[in-house]
Parts: C-alpha cells; structure tokens; sequence
C-alpha cells in the first residue's frame, strides 16, 4: 500500500506533536507534480547533509531549534519562525533540539521550465508529450 497524502480540501493538523516527536517519523503530507509538503522530524544532533532542492523551498519550525546553514551561515530557527530558500539553493540542516518542521517544495515554476515532461506555462500546465492542457495555472 502506498504512503496516503492529503486530499484537496482535506485540513491537515501541523500542531505541535509534543510528547510524541520523539517517536515520530517524517511524512510527505502532500505530493503533486508542482507541491511537495511534508513534516520533516529533525531530532537533536541528526545532521542533514548539504543538498539542493530543485524548487523553492520553506522551511517553517513548528516545534524546537534546528539550525539552517547557508553559505557557510548557521540560521537558527525555532518555534514560529519560517525560511525562505531560491530553487537549487545548497544548503544543510542541524538539529540543536529535537524539532518538527514544515517543507514546502515547489516543483515547477510559471517561467517555462519543465519538470518530468510538463511544461507550466502562464496559461496552464501542458503534457510536453501529447501537447494537451492538464490544468489550469494560477498567478
């Protein structure tokens, strides 16, 4: 059985997870062709190593202190606080407490880039291969 994500429209609780971070598990909340979302569990001492996410990224600290390093700078977030990175930005993640985070990943952009055989375009999403509108675009 595959992992279930979130229906459109269907809430989704991002409280705090208190008592129970320490037996959590990071979980994609969301996942299209264009969004990824998902509730990253950083404990304490865990040490992501440097990557780049092909998108634009948010990283928002729903619950204690991770640190963020970027350009050789360590930004510290905690509780409340929220990050903003630019697709392919490198950058490494440091748990200093045990923390839950929300990630939200862009996948595509409206600039006429393409991501697995789509284009988006600023009249929509069009299928490279059949060249038919799949859905339309937002501003």
């Amino acid at each position: 059985m595959g992992i279930m994500h979130a229906k459109p429209s269907e809430p989704i609780s991002v409280a705090p997870l208190g008592p129970a971070l320490s037996q959590a598990r990071t979980t994609a909340l969301v996942k299209t062709d264009s969004l990824e979302v998902l509730r990253m569990i950083v404990p304490a001492g865990k040490e992501i190593a440097s990557h780049r996410t092909r998108g634009e990224v948010t990283i928002q600290c729903l619950e204690g202190e991770v640190g963020i390093v970027v350009n050789g700078i360590t930004e510290v977030l905690s509780a409340g606080q929220l990050l903003y990175l630019s697709k392919n930005k490198q950058h490494a993640v440091r748990g200093i407490r045990d923390a839950s985070l929300l990630v939200t990943i862009l996948l595509c952009w409206l600039s006429g880039e393409y991501l697995s055989g789509k284009q988006l375009t600023t009249t929509g999403l069009w299928s490279h291969e059949s060249n038919r509108r799949l859905r339309s675009a937002s501003r």
